[in-house]
């Protein structure tokens, strides 16, 4: 980790521990894991790709699921998914299939940077397809 103003640290290293600083910083609130889940906003309106958005409770953190199913394809076999743009940059990870996504062939264990303003089209989808987004709402 690089030297940072905005780095408390309290442990794992020889430098200063500003543990006053930590623990004041903190919450001690715990829940049940039930608590702690995030309902998704389900986009109901595409029959072909169903994208979840999990909203965290902090504006600088959010998920999407994209999962386009074997099923879907049948009926449209050359569909392809709008990749909308967001106002941040955000990160991609493929967890199952296989597309094409702007210039680059997407797979199981990829790892993409969007840059803000930036919509792509995800093609050649071979189903079933599991990509998670991450962005920071701004």
């Amino acid at each position: 980790m690089s030297c940072s103003d905005n780095v408390v640290r309290a442990g794992l290293t020889n430098k200063y521990k500003d543990i006053d600083s930590l623990i004041s910083m903190l919450t001690y609130r715990s829940g049940a894991p039930s608590e702690q889940l995030l309902e998704p906003k389900v986009n109901e309106t595409d029959s072909i790709f169903i994208t979840k958005t999990y909203v965290a409770p902090i504006s600088e953190f959010t998920v999407e699921s994209i999962e386009i199913s074997e099923d879907s394809l049948v009926m449209l076999p050359e569909c392809y998914y709008k990749l909308e743009a967001k106002e941040s940059g955000s990160i991609l990870v493929v967890i199952e299939g296989q597309a094409k996504m702007g210039h680059e062939i997407i797979f199981p264990g990829y790892v993409g940077f969007v840059p803000a303003m930036t919509w792509l089209p995800i093609r050649n989808i071979k189903p079933p397809l599991l990509i998670y987004r991450a962005y920071s709402r701004v």
